[in-house]
């Protein structure tokens, strides 16, 4: 599972900064990589990672669940928090929660691909 992992959070590295990782904060790309996870920028002096100042961040959750979440949101617009739930496998409460962050960061963005979605997210807005 930790390779998975690996291999999508590097997914999102690259749908995240294309053109090379960024410091979400100050925007300059005077960036020391720490380890495989996370970054520190030599201009603000912030550490941060993929999940920094995105609906990612502070959460234990899976990158998997949440992409998983994400798809299936995009492919069904009435899917209920229970049905939900029970495709991720995590409770009702941790459910309603993610699905709200997510709809409140795609807004009323319709017809999106996996990867429009992914990018409205990381704050990429190349749509």
């Amino acid at each position: 599972m930790k390779k998975i992992n690996s291999l999508t959070r590097q997914y999102l590295v690259n749908l995240r900064w294309p053109d090379g990782v960024l410091c979400p904060y100050c925007h300059k790309k005077s960036i020391r990589t720490i380890n495989n996870e996370r970054y520190h920028c030599l201009i603000c002096v912030k550490t941060f990672s993929v999940r920094s100042q995105t609906i990612f961040s502070a959460s234990p959750i899976k990158y998997e669940i949440w992409l998983n979440c994400i798809r299936l949101m995009l492919l069904n617009k009435n899917i209920s928090v229970v049905v939900m739930a029970k495709n991720i496998g995590v409770t009702q409460k941790t459910t309603r929660r993610m699905m709200g962050l997510i709809n409140h960061k795609l807004g009323y963005f319709c017809n999106l691909t996996m990867e429009q979605a992914l990018q409205v997210i990381l704050g990429r807005h190349v749509l």
